[in-house]
């Protein structure tokens, strides 16, 4: 009987123990300390209080959450606090009726909006065509912004951002909204001196791969 009462009480023991044990790595390593905004597994916040059993954080819908220190111990921790910058990934849709010369030039000028702020990094922003969407061009606009505060980050977003889109009215270029067109014409599409000049390509390609005898070559179209 007390073999098994004392089996049972160090298996109760047992999470209490961890949590004790988890409660000190934390305070030790430093991972995080009261003040911090972090992400502990999938519940983020600002750490109030760290204590022996259970580290409490207050949520963005002002709740408390008491996180046991041995599933925080074992838990993906993500911390704010050391983060020296914030990425910014915007992404433009473009009409599709710009001009590939309109285009690069709207490219080249968002570029230039970007090399200006001070509070882009200059050696790891890009601006770079990514895709042709249903009813866009998509450019990915990639920056990190040189604030750790969030506060402070989202000012220089909403500045950035506004920047752009004053860039893209000076310049005449348009974002692209979700539709559909259907054009009814009795032209035909294709330029015909265009696809008469690629029907003559290919028939000098064919003549050229066709062997002297006549026979079809391995590399004839």
């Amino acid at each position: 009987g007390l073999g098994i009462g004392g089996l049972a009480i160090g298996l109760g023991a047992q999470k209490t123990f961890e949590n004790l044990l988890g409660g000190i790595s934390i305070l030790t390593d430093k991972a995080i300390v009261v003040g911090d905004s972090c992400k502990i597994g999938d519940r983020a916040g600002t750490v109030e209080d760290i204590g022996l059993r259970s580290t409490r954080i207050r949520t963005e819908e002002r709740t408390v959450v008491s996180i046991p220190n041995g599933t925080v111990a074992t838990a993906t921790l993500e911390n704010f606090r050391f983060r020296d910058k914030i990425l910014c990934k915007q992404l433009l849709r473009l009409r599709y009726d710009l001009s590939p010369d309109h285009l690069r030039y709207v490219l080249a000028q968002i570029r230039e909006v970007l090399a200006r702020n001070p509070k882009v990094e200059a050696s790891t922003c890009r601006v770079r065509i990514l895709r042709f969407g249903d009813y866009s061009v998509d450019v990915e606009l990639y920056a990190y912004i040189l604030e750790r505060d969030y506060g402070k980050y989202l000012a220089a977003q909403e500045e950035l951002i506004l920047d752009v889109l004053d860039t893209l009215d000076r310049i005449g270029a348009t974002l692209a909204l979700p539709s559909q067109t259907t054009i009814v014409t009795k032209d035909a599409w294709v330029n015909p001196e265009k696809a008469e000049a690629a029907k003559k390509a290919i028939a000098s390609a064919r003549s050229a791969a066709r062997p002297p005898d006549g026979s079809r070559g391995p590399q004839e179209f």
